[in-house]
């Protein structure tokens, strides 16, 4: 599928209206993933926009998209890159939405299944590498589990590893509580199921570390997603939504908490990280006298 969908968009240099790059200084950029169970409709999209917005999110990875087919949509205020497949119930799909002003700093696109894509920005003194996943849930064969996994490792050849490397996403595995070497810190949450043992195998493999798990936050700062079993007096809430980075750069995240008063009609919670880093600005080409 990658190698008939791959797309790319404008090199950051390439000028645009008389437009010119120039390098400014920055302090953090925000981005958050959130399975926000469908950017198919329209209303969606706006609540989507509207909640970006109120918590500064720049760049959202949108897991269970549920949008047919691959491409770029251009809105009003954001663009989203998206990959999915072309069931007609509309069926898994991820994305990333990002803030409109920002959509020059897009240098390579890349749809690799309905469950993974992957985004590059460029960036200083790294470039950003985004790879936007969706798991399948626990419901699913140990074989559409390797699956997933094998997507995401075709993935990940395509990052530079000099580069930010971000791997997010609905990972619906239960790492738990319990430090594990530099890669699982000491604020997970719950108890580790058999998807959690092959999530963390994977981030052993890749060198990927846990970021949700390295940042002391109350309960309610720790947990992605409320079961529908959940009550006052049953309370069922686990992490199962991840932003991993490589063990390089693990410094650049500064935060990475959860909202869970963010609503849009799913039963996840956003994950959002500040990630230090220098984007790039366009500057007015000046007009010869």
């Amino acid at each position: 599928m990658a190698e008939n969908n791959i797309k790319m968009t404008l090199s950051p240099r390439q000028t645009l209206d008389g437009q010119r790059v120039r390098r400014i200084s920055g302090s953090a950029m925000t981005i958050a993933t959130w399975n926000v169970k469908s950017i198919y409709c329209t209303y969606k999209m706006v609540n989507i926009e509207r909640e970006m917005l109120r918590l500064k999110i720049n760049i959202l990875g949108v897991s269970e998209s549920r949008h047919q087919g691959t491409g770029i949509l251009v809105r009003d205020d954001t663009v989203v890159y998206y990959s999915g497949n072309n069931d007609k119930n509309h069926y898994n799909g991820v994305a990333v939405i990002i803030s409109r002003h920002l959509h020059h700093q897009v240098h390579s696109f890349l749809p690799i299944s309905d469950r993974v894509l992957v985004l590059e920005l460029k960036a200083k003194p790294r470039n950003i590498q985004i790879v936007q996943v969706y798991a399948p849930t626990a419901n699913a064969t140990d074989e559409d589990n390797e699956l997933f996994y094998e997507q995401v490792e075709t993935a990940l050849k395509y990052p530079n590893p000099h580069n930010i490397i971000l791997v997010q996403g609905d990972f619906n595995a239960k790492i738990g509580e319990g430090k594990v070497s530099d890669i699982v810190g000491s604020f997970g949450l719950g108890k580790r199921n058999d998807r959690g043992d092959r999530f963390l195998q994977f981030c052993e493999e890749h060198g990927l570390i846990i970021s949700n798990t390295h940042f002391k936050q109350p309960p309610r700062r720790l947990y992605t997603w409320s079961s529908p079993l959940h009550s006052l007096k049953k309370i069922v809430r686990n992490q199962i939504d991840y932003i991993l980075i490589n063990r390089r750069y693990r410094n650049s995240l500064t935060s990475v908490k959860t909202y869970p008063g963010a609503d849009i009609g799913t039963d996840h919670n956003p994950v959002v990280a500040s990630v230090r880093c220098n984007m790039k600005i366009l500057k007015p080409r000046s007009k010869r006298q």
